[in-house]
This record gives C-alpha cells, structure tokens and sequence, in this order.
C-alpha cells in the first residue's frame, strides 16, 4: 500500500497509535487522518508518533465534519470502506456499527471508486483543511483513479451519497414505499427528519429502534410526529447492552429492501442540510439488501419514551468559539504556523517542547490581527505542542486547542520494508492473547526470554561488549537517567515490542535518547476514549456526547478445561513468587499477562487468588 487515509468525526490518538498504525506502515503505507476540528481534544500523553509517523489534520466547516471513510490503497490493491465508526476503540471495536467494505485487485474494481474519488477531489474545495492533509487526499484520489482506469470495473449496485452539494434526503428516491425501519444514535430536537422521511415515502408502516436511556431523542418531539401521521409507527426498545452506533434507514419495495447505511444520523443537519448551508460533511450509501439489516427489538409504548440530552463541556465549546491553529509544520526556517481564518484578535503562539513537561510552555512570538500565517525561527522536534494565546473581552487569558507539529519529510515518508518492521516491530501484543486458545504457550512462544527469567528467578545481567571501557561505562550510568539504562537493557533482552507493552507506551519512545518529562505518567493504554459524536450542532440540533467507548472483552478462558485453567493459574502464582528476584520491567510484564488470565475468567467468579497474587506483585 502506498496511502492510508482515514476520515473521522472523533478520533483517539492512543487507539490509532496503539492498534493502526503499526499494521498500516507494515503494508508501506503514509497513514494521514483528518478529524472534525470541534471536537478535537487529544491526550497529549497518548501521542508519542504523531508528526513523525502519521498526520492528523483538523477539518474546519460552519457544520459538523462527520464522515467515516478508509481507504487504503496501492499500485497493486485497494481497500475502502464506509460506514459509522469513528476511529476511536469504540468505533472499531466496542459498539455495534455498520460497515460496507469493497476491495479491488486482481484486476477488477468496484465502481464505487469512481463517485468516492470524484468526492474525495471535490472535498478539500468545500472545508478548511490543512495542506499535508489536503495533499493526501488528492494522492489517494489519483490511486483510487489508477484502479479505475487499470482494472475491469465491477458495478456493485451501490449509490454514494453525500451532502457536498445535495441533501441526502432527496438523493433518496421512491415513494409509497411498503415498509420503513429507521435506527440512529441522534435523532434532532424535533423530530423533524423522522417526519420529513414519512412525508416523502409515504410508507404503509414504520418501526423506529430507540435504546433506552442512550439514543438521543426528545421524547415529546417524537410523540408529536406519530400522532402527526395516519400511517402505524411501531417504536422498538433495542434490547442489547451494547451501544448501538450505526445509522440505518431502510425501505421496501415491490419485494426489494433497500438501505441507506453511513454517516448520518437521524437530524436535519445531516439529511436536509449541505455543507454550503450550514449542514455536515456527510458520507453514505444506499444499496439494495437481501434481508432486513434492522435489530430486533421489544415494542415500547410511546408513553415510556423518555427524552436523553447530552451536552458537551463548557471548556471544548470555549475552545471551538475562539481562535483556532489550522496546523503547524516544520519548514527550513523554523515552524511554520496557520490559523483556520485570520482573528480579529492579537494572538500569542506558545509552544511546548516533545520532551518537555505537558505543562511547560513559551511564548515564541505573535500573529497580529488580520495575519493568518507566519513563520516563526524556533528549532523544535515533530510532535511537539502549540497553541494560541489571547485575552477576551474581559482581558482574561484563553488558549486554543493545542495542535501537533508535523514534520513533512516524516509523515511523506513511505514506511521501508513493511513486512520485516510488521513481524519485528508492529506486533499487536493487545490482540496477541485472543488468537490462541492456550495463552501459556503465548509466553512460552513469544515471551521466551520472560519464560526464561521466571523459571530461573534469575536476575537479567546485559553482555559487556569486548571493547567497553569498564571505567567509561560506569560513569555514563552514574551520569545519565537510570531509567533509560532500565529500558535500553531491557529492550534488548525482551525486544522493543514487549517492553512498550509493559510499560502500556507506543514503542516509538525507544527511538529518543531522553524521556519526556511527563513519561512516568502516561495514558493507560487500556483506558478507552471517549466517544463525543457531537455531530448535529447546527439547525437546532442538540449539542451531545454519546460516551459510547467502552473497553472490548478480553480473551474469554471460560471454555478451556478444568486442567488447562489450573496450570495457567499455578504459573501466575509460581512467576508472583519469583517477581521479587526479577528486574522491575520483567516484573511488569508478570504483572500484565497475570492481568489477562485473571480477567480471561482462568478463575471461577469468587475465587479471591487472583486478586492476592495481583496485590503481592
């Protein structure tokens, strides 16, 4: 592959880092993401890679920037995919979502590239967008094309839908239709596209999937527009504990079902609106289905319908009233800076080195009002952290969201040896554990030298090179942080991959001869991000956080025999025991495969072992 391109409502830098982008460059791919600039709100901590490896850029539009788009693609193959998830753990793995995926290689193409790399071109003309990301949209355009253009072209039988220059609601055609099923996390205030899709179809009954207590609805909205129509609306309680994300309307027809399946939700933003007005940057597509893709659900009486609003902070809408950084890059003068519009208001640009404290800002210099780009002589790595300084009406200091410094040549740089880096430095040690039914044999596999320590409750001790100077070596340790020599031994012990996982970090922290400041205290990797699709903020819509992120389900061990659960029970007990005598990075790996077995239900629900052999180590 030679792009990766990710478009995304909300994105999660540690889930993109953690468990995409390794797999991505592994193909050779650039990987560039761009998300919607309202709700962008990253965990510095999270970001060890970006603007070195990969580019995310901030889309800026009046509406919502809310498409969920993937294409990767290369001279020889292409993978695309639309749908409604965004690129967070919830979107790619938690809830339940709703996915088209085509391929094309072999010499045939889906001809949905065509409509998709129309759009794709048509999009940067429509949004404000940084250059970097801009770029990688046209070079994945001219990919998309070379498929067209080199292959058999295959008609699926899907339509693309956007809300560039039509609403989506009348790109769908048809009336006096039979049936209509209607599913969305986010309905508008008023009800007003359930009611507007009754009026256009006309159909013989509808049946609109509600999950209590999460889909964002107004409950006298949606009661006044049933009552409103002669045609039977049946509401449907989804039963299932899992967040349903994924946005659906479907129809029938003379015996044919059709879908609408992608982007929008149930809101006049995104159905009624375009970008031009005011509305979102929509994605979808509409297609003729052999079965129903609507869930089954329990009817729920109108009566216990019960209205859910979610608002977002204070703090992010303060942050996206005010000035905004549209990017900043690494240029042969220094950094350069761009704003998403010019402000009326004198900013101050303050940065925050890679490696220093997340805390520790300086100013670097000024834009004056009516100025939207400078160039500022700072010498400072990928990575890095700027943001804006301004003082209100009430002359009190604000800042903006802090953006990520990019650096070109990095990011363009196609990844080298894809294949050799994936099976060196790309294993995904988090999904490692759910491919194999005897997790022992992961560690005595892949943990050979974790296996080896802990049955010889040996100390780890680094061969000296011949040529060392016993005198020299010593006093580099004695002047330099004893935490780098930890990691640097260990990494060559364990390798990168196993340490990144012991220590919960991406393994491009090896890469610096000096740790951030903030390193002992980085994001969990096992804390999943929040999700704030926040999508329908225009035309009355509510302004809301679905919160729909949760953690997936570890390796189950509920199936193993009675003897395989007590084997790998006695090892954690035996490898908690020997802890004491091991390095501390060794002991954290313990730590961490102990965690596995103890949530893969190796132990019955009240057995309290676990817990004791987690608190001894």
């Amino acid at each position: 592959m030679e792009e990766a391109l990710f478009l995304t409502f909300n994105i999660d830098l540690g889930f993109l880092e953690g468990r995409i982008l390794g797999v991505c460059q592994a193909t050779g791919a650039r990987v560039t993401a761009v998300a919607d600039a309202g709700v962008w709100n990253p965990d510095p901590r999270a970001a060890t890679a970006i603007g070195t490896r990969y580019h995310v850029g901030r889309a800026f539009m009046p509406g919502a920037f809310h498409p969920k788009v993937i294409v990767l693609s290369g001279p020889e193959a292409c993978f695309l995919a639309i749908g409604s998830g965004n690129l967070t753990l919830g979107g790619w793995q938690y809830n339940s979502e709703i996915w088209t995926i085509f391929t094309a290689s072999t010499g045939e193409a889906p001809a949905i590239l065509d409509p998709v790399s129309r759009w794709l071109q048509r999009l940067p003309e429509h949004i404000t967008v940084d250059e970097l990301s801009r770029n990688a949209m046209l070079r994945t355009v001219e990919s998309l094309r070379h498929h067209m253009t080199s292959s058999t072209v295959v008609d699926t039988g899907h339509t693309f839908v956007s809300s560039t220059t039509d609403p989506i609601l009348d790109q769908i055609t048809g009336t006096d239709v039979d049936e209509l099923d209607l599913y969305a996390p986010f309905h508008d205030p008023n009800s007003a596209a359930i009611d507007h899709l009754i009026q256009r179809l006309n159909p013989t009954r509808v049946r609109i999937l509600v999950q209590p207590g999460l889909t964002v609805i107004e409950s006298d909205a949606l009661r006044a527009v049933i009552n409103r129509h002669a045609v039977p609306v049946t509401v449907l309680a989804d039963p299932a504990r899992r967040y349903r994300h994924g946005k659906l309307i479907e129809w029938s027809q003379d015996g044919q079902r059709w879908a609408l399946t992608g982007s929008a939700n149930l809101s006049i933003a995104a159905l009624e609106s375009t970008i031009g007005a005011g509305g979102n940057c929509e994605a979808g597509l509409i297609t003729r289905v052999p079965t129903t893709l609507m869930p089954e659900g329990a009817e729920l009486s109108t009566a216990d319908l019960h209205t859910v609003r979610i608002h977002s902070s204070a703090a992010n809408r303060e942050h996206a009233a005010g000035p905004q950084l549209l990017s900043a890059t690494i240029v042969d003068s220094g950094i350069e800076v761009v704003l998403a519009s010019a402000s009326s208001l004198d900013l101050g640009v303050q940065l925050s080195h890679q490696l220093a404290d997340l805390g520790d800002w300086e100013d670097i210099g000024e834009l004056p009002a009516g100025v939207d780009t400078n160039v500022f002589a700072v010498v400072a790595d990928s990575g890095s952290r700027l943001r804006l300084h301004y003082l209100d009406n009430n002359d009190t200091d604000r800042y903006s969201q802090l953006v990520f410094l990019s650096d070109p040549a990095a990011v363009l740089r196609q990844p080298i040896n894809g294949a050799a880096r994936a099976a060196k430095e790309n294993r995904n040690l988090i999904d490692m554990w759910a491919n194999y039914p005897d997790l022992l044999k992961v560690l005595s596999q892949e943990f050979a030298a974790l296996d080896r320590d802990v049955k010889n409750a040996s100390k780890i001790t680094i061969p000296k090179q011949a040529d060392d100077d016993p005198d020299t070596h010593q006093r580099a340790r004695k002047t330099t942080d004893p935490w780098l020599w930890l990691v640097d031994d260990s990494a060559t012990h364990h390798g990168t991959p196993l340490i990144a996982f012991a220590l919960g970090r991406g393994t491009d922290f090896l890469k610096e001869q000096t740790a951030p400041a903030w390193a002992d205290r980085t994001a969990d990797d096992d804390t999943p991000g929040l999700e704030t699709d926040t999508a329908d903020t225009v035309a009355d819509d509510p302004t809301s956080s679905d919160g729909s992120d949760t953690a997936g389900k570890p390796a189950d061990q509920n199936h193993d025999a009675n003897a395989v659960k007590a084997v790998q029970a006695r090892w954690c007990k035996q490898s908690s025991q020997r802890c004491p005598r091991l390095p501390a990075i060794s002991q954290l790996l313990v730590l961490r495969a102990v965690l596995v077995f103890a949530t893969g239900n190796t132990w019955d629900e009240n057995d309290t072992e676990p817990l004791t052999i987690i608190d001894s180590i």
